[in-house]
């Protein structure tokens, strides 16, 4: 099932555990957090002290060279599939692509320029 939620590229210096290639999900949401912007100020205060994380500690991530740029985009809403990893870990796959393909197709269809 499809949900809304904050995800990032997982880093093992600060998620922990055994290293792997996805998203990690940071917050999911519910209809009602989402519509009482309850979720902007979790936000705000996860990304703040995450940057200062990264900062004091100077983390490289070990694949990704430009990591906190990075996580400038995905600190928005996304549309995720959330698996639990054996682990424990929420990670999840995007979907949020699928709306702009679907965006792109009814655009191109209905020739609204």
């Amino acid at each position: 099932m499809l949900e809304l939620a904050t995800c990032e590229p997982f880093c093992n210096e600060i998620h922990g555990g055994a290293p792997t290639n996805s998203f990690i999900v940071i917050y999911s949401y519910d209809p009602y957090d989402f519509y009482n912007n309850t979720w902007v100020c979790e936000l705000k205060h996860y990304m703040k002290n995450l940057r200062s994380s990264i900062n004091s500690r100077a983390l490289v991530h070990e694949n990704i060279r430009n990591y906190t740029k990075v996580l400038n985009k995905y600190n928005n809403m996304q549309l995720v599939e959330i698996i639990t990893d054996a682990e424990n870990r929420e990670l999840c796959i995007l979907h949020t692509y699928k709306l702009n393909i679907f965006k792109r197709i009814w655009k191109n269809k209905h020739n609204l320029h």
